[in-house]
């Protein structure tokens, strides 16, 4: 193949007649043996391989396919795991990943397609992962360093999958629209293991707030469940605002209150902040503050009439009065211990700073584990920077996200229609929220759905004006 030329010339077009009734016969064959063998399943793995060809074919020929899949991979998070006593747990995620750099990669030299887009934060990126390799060599922690480095190095490669797969705002709005639909998915069955059941609303409340049943959903940590939830809210309240029909708001409004009672049932002060911020900015945006009108009266209607949200209430206020108390848990006094250490080892070594994955290593230098209750993980990312990169790190560090906070920006003020200009909205009062989530919470560089967000901003990025300034063109 040579050119552009169409995959549609393959063998499965020019002969899928008779491609399907070789199908058919070798199922029937398969059906038999499943017969006379007494194996059951068999006939299953015959209609599993089939459909994966079939998904396979489709997948080569475009590529946006599997990263559907890798999308919503992303969201099942450790739901399965192929190795699960493995050092490095296999899951289906990671399994869609290769896929989809396999795939992409076959496709492009299948159409003899070499180009490459570009982001245009190359220079920035290619020195911030030098100063973490080279941090390695000094870091007391070199084997989470190198792990964690090559997780980094990974997923700034997906977000460069994402913008050379994507080729239309529409193939944006279908893989916002198919989180949506996953997370309302997790949400309800979040609800029903939480604020929905009676038994564990009463639990909750009468322990004070110890929060024992928080909603943790296909991750370990309820907290980064919760922040799953920020790109669908974010898309739904955007469009919400945008409809002018109600037989599109009040679906879309539903939606946005199971997506919001999802995210309440995680018990998660940092997502509950950063989510409030991020409604603001999309209330802003589409210039119409009276969500918050709506939402607030909706939501204390609720309360007064379901009993099982009245407990929620409770137990949400209790979590806010001890951000600035500390009665009911320790979060918020280790935090600050956290930082305070955090700012001795900036102050120790300023300039490049302790090693990348250095600072749980170092942290019983400035204070015992014990007073954190074993909590040696820097809990803010900013903080994290300068005590493991330095003033160095955290500078090129600082200049990496606000360029692709101003691509996101961008994209706002060069969108025309409402579904566009949505989407856009969409991805950038996400990135925020991300971004005021993880200054309490430890892990930012190796989020995976950052990075499918910072892909999909730089593809509506490309797909708007080709290039701006700061891009740097195609790679050929």
């Amino acid at each position: 193949m040579t050119g552009n030329t169409s995959l549609s010339e393959f063998a499965f077009y020019r002969y899928r007649n008779l491609i399907i009734v070789s199908a058919v016969l070798v199922y029937g064959l398969v059906a038999y043996l499943s017969y006379a063998t007494g194996i059951t399943w068999l006939p299953l793995l015959a209609i599993g391989v089939f459909f994966a060809g079939v998904f396979a074919f489709l997948s080569l020929k475009e590529p946006y396919y599997i990263l559907l899949f890798v999308a919503v991979g992303s969201y099942l998070g450790n739901l399965v795991h192929l190795i699960e006593d493995g050092a490095v747990p296999v899951t289906i995620f990671q399994i869609l990943l290769v896929m989809g750099f396999l795939f992409f990669v076959v496709h492009r030299l299948m159409a003899s397609d070499l180009e490459i887009k570009l982001l245009g934060i190359e220079l920035e990126l290619m020195l911030f992962l030098a100063l973490i390799f080279l941090s390695i060599v000094y870091t007391p922690n070199p084997e989470s360093g190198m792990l964690n480095a090559i997780r980094f190095l990974i997923l700034i490669a997906t977000a460069y999958l994402v913008v050379n797969i994507v080729r239309s705002q529409n193939q944006i709005t279908g893989i916002l629209a198919l989180l949506v639909a996953v997370s309302v998915v997790l949400a309800a069955i979040a609800l029903r293991e939480t604020i929905l059941n009676p038994t564990a609303a009463a639990m909750e409340f009468m322990s004070a707030g110890n929060l024992e049943n928080r909603a943790k959903g296909t991750q370990v940590d309820p907290n980064i469940f919760a922040s799953h939830f920020f790109l669908p809210i974010a898309f739904v309240s955007s469009l919400f605002l945008s409809l002018k029909s109600y037989m599109y708001r009040v679906p879309a409004f539903i939606i946005l209150g199971i997506l919001s009672l999802g995210l309440l049932s995680t018990f998660s002060r940092s997502a509950w902040v950063a989510a409030a911020v991020m409604l603001v900015l999309t209330a802003y945006f589409q210039r119409q503050l009276k969500l918050f009108v709506w939402l607030f009266g909706v939501a204390l209607v609720a309360i007064l009439f379901i009993p099982e949200l009245q407990y929620t209430a409770l137990n949400v206020l209790e979590r806010i009065m001890d951000i600035f108390a500390g009665s009911s848990d320790n979060s918020s006094r280790i935090r600050i211990l956290l930082g305070i250490a955090a700012m001795g080892m900036l102050f120790d070594s300023y300039l490049l700073g302790v090693g990348f994955r250095g600072f749980p290593e170092v942290f019983p230098n400035y204070f015992s584990v014990q007073s954190t209750i074993g909590v040696v993980e820097p809990h803010n990312i900013t903080y994290t920077i300068l005590a493991e990169l330095g003033v160095i790190g955290f500078f090129l560090f600082a200049i990496i996200y606000w360029k692709i906070g101003w691509v996101a920006y961008q994209n706002i003020t060069l969108s025309t229609g409402d579904v566009e200009r949505s989407v856009s909205i969409t991805l950038f009062v996400a990135y925020i929220a991300f971004i005021i989530f993880y200054q309490f919470y430890n892990g930012f560089l190796v989020d995976t759905n950052i990075w499918i967000i910072i892909g999909l901003i730089f593809a509506m990025n490309l797909i708007k004006v080709k290039p701006l300034e700061y891009s740097k063109g195609e790679l050929t």
